[in-house]
C-alpha cells in the first residue's frame, strides 16, 4: 500500500475499517469475534499514535516556523535600525566636512584679505601726501567691516551646530525606538514559542496564546504568521477529531457534540468563519450517525435519571439508551397511582355528604426513569407526602 501512495495513517485507518468488517462477520461473544475484536483495537492503537505523532510533528514543525519568522521580523528591524544610523551618520559626516571646508574657505579668505591690506597700506605708503585723520578713518572703517565678517561667520556655524546636534538627538531616540520594538517583538514571539515549548498533548494553551498574539501591537505586521497558525490549529483539531471518531462511543460523541456548540459560539466570537464552518459540519456528522434530523442545540442524556430541559412542552432531543423508560404526565401518574396503591375503589350508592376537595398536583411534564431503583425512589417521596397529609385529616385519592 506504501507502493500505492497510501501514508502510514491512511494505512492504519485501512486496517481499522477491514477489521471492523472482519469482527462484525462473527456472532459476538465468539473466539473468532473476540480475536478479530482484539485485532481492532491494536489497530486503533496505531492509528492512534500515529495520527498523535503527526500531530505533534506539526507542533514542532510550527514552533519552528514561528521561530524563522521571529529571526525575520528582528533582522528586519535591525536592518531597518542600521539603514537609519547610516543615514544619520552620513548626514553628521557631511555638516563635519562642510564646516571644515567652509572653515578653510574662511581662513583663505582672510589671508588673501590681509594680504589685499597690507598690500593697499605699502601702496599707500609709498605715495602717502594726506593728513593723519584720514588714515585713521580708513583704519576705522576697515576695522568694523572685519568684525561684521566674522560675526557672521560665528553665526553661520553656530547654525551648522545646532542641525548636527539636532540629527545626534533624533539618532538617539529612534535607536531607543528601534531596540523597544526589537524587545517587544521578541517578548511577544517568545511567549508564543513557550507555548509551544510546554506543550503536552492540549491545545488550549496553544490557542490562548494566538489569541494574546492576535491583539498585540506586532500582530497587523503578522497576519501571514497569523493565517498560518489559524490553519494549523485547524489541522490539529482536525487530527484530533479522527482520533475521537476512531474511539468515539456514544458517550464521547455526545460530549464532542456539546464541546462543538460552546467552541462554535466562540469561533463566531472571533469570526473565525472557517472554523464556524468545519464545527458546523461536524456535528451535522454527528446528528446525521444518530438519525437526528433537526439542530436544537445542545443534547441532552438522562443516563443516570432526571427532567428533560426547556420550555414546557416543547419538543426536545434527547440521547437515550436501550431500556431506558420515557413518561408523560398521564403515564407518570398511572405509574403514581399503582406504585402507592392509593387508588380509591369504587363504592356502591355512596350517602350524600358534604365535602371539600383539595386537588393537590404532584406530576411533572416528563421525566426518564433508568431502572426499577430510579422509579421507587422517584415515587418514595410522594408516598411520604401522602401519609403525611393523611395524619393530618386530609382524605387522598
Amino acid at each position: 500500500m506504501q507502493d500505492a501512495g497510501k501514508t502510514e495513517q491512511e494505512i492504519a485507518k485501512m486496517k481499522i475499517d477491514a477489521w471492523t468488517r472482519v469482527r462484525d462477520r462473527y456472532e459476538k461473544n465468539s473466539d473468532l469475534y473476540k480475536k478479530a475484536d482484539e485485532e481492532l483495537y491494536q489497530a486503533r492503537k496505531a492509528y492512534t499514535e500515529k495520527t498523535t505523532k503527526l500531530a505533534e510533528d506539526s507542533v514542532k514543525a510550527q514552533k519552528s516556523a514561528i521561530e524563522t519568522v521571529k529571526k525575520a521580523e528582528l533582522d528586519a528591524i535591525e536592518a531597518r535600525k542600521k539603514a537609519f544610523i547610516d543615514a544619520q551618520d552620513a548626514k553628521i559626516k557631511a555638516i563635519d566636512a562642510q564646516i571644515a571646508a567652509e572653515a578653510e574657505l574662511n581662513a583663505d579668505a582672510d589671508y588673501e584679505t590681509r594680504l589685499a591690506e597690507r598690500q593697499a597700506r605699502a601702496d599707500l605708503l609709498a605715495s602717502a601726501v594726506g593728513p593723519e585723520g584720514i588714515k585713521e578713518r580708513e583704519d576705522v572703517l576697515k576695522e568694523i567691516e572685519r568684525m561684521q565678517l566674522e560675526h557672521e561667520r560665528e553665526l553661520r556655524k553656530r547654525e551648522l551646530e545646532e542641525q548636527k546636534k539636532a540629527l545626534q538627538d533624533e539618532k538617539d531616540t529612534q535607536t531607543k525606538a528601534f531596540d523597544d520594538e526589537k524587545a517587544a517583538v521578541e517578548s511577544q514571539f517568545n511567549t508564543l514559542i513557550q507555548a509551544f515549548e510546554s506543550y503536552g498533548g492540549d491545545i488550549k494553551m496553544i490557542e490562548a496564546a494566538i489569541s494574546a498574539f492576535r491583539i498585540s501591537e506586532n500582530a497587523a505586521a503578522n497576519a501571514a504568521i497569523l493565517s498560518e497558525l489559524d490553519s494549523f490549529v485547524a489541522g490539529y483539531n482536525a487530527r484530533m477529531a479522527q482520533i475521537s471518531r476512531v474511539n468515539a462511543t456514544p458517550e464521547s460523541d455526545l460530549a464532542e457534540y456539546n464541546a462543538n456548540k460552546d467552541a462554535w459560539s466562540a469561533a463566531k466570537a472571533r469570526g473565525d468563519a472557517e472554523e464556524m464552518a468545519r464545527l458546523a459540519a461536524r456535528n451535522e456528522e454527528l446528528r446525521k450517525k444518530y438519525g437526528i434530523a433537526k439542530d436544537t442545540g445542545k443534547l441532552q442524556t438522562f443516563h443516570s435519571g432526571g427532567v428533560i430541559q426547556g420550555r414546557n412542552g416543547e419538543e426536545t432531543i434527547v440521547l437515550a439508551k436501550a431500556g431506558e423508560m420515557v413518561l408523560n404526565s398521564r403515564q407518570q401518574a398511572l405509574l403514581w397511582d399503582a406504585l402507592s396503591g392509593l387508588r380509591a375503589a369504587p363504592v356502591s350508592n355512596p350517602a350524600p355528604v358534604t365535602s371539600i376537595v383539595n386537588n393537590i398536583d404532584m406530576g411533572v411534564d416528563e421525566v426518564v426513569l433508568t431502572d426499577k431503583a430510579d422509579i421507587a425512589m422517584y415515587y418514595d417521596e410522594r408516598a411520604r407526602v401522602v401519609e403525611r397529609l393523611q395524619t393530618q385529616g386530609v382524605k387522598t385519592r
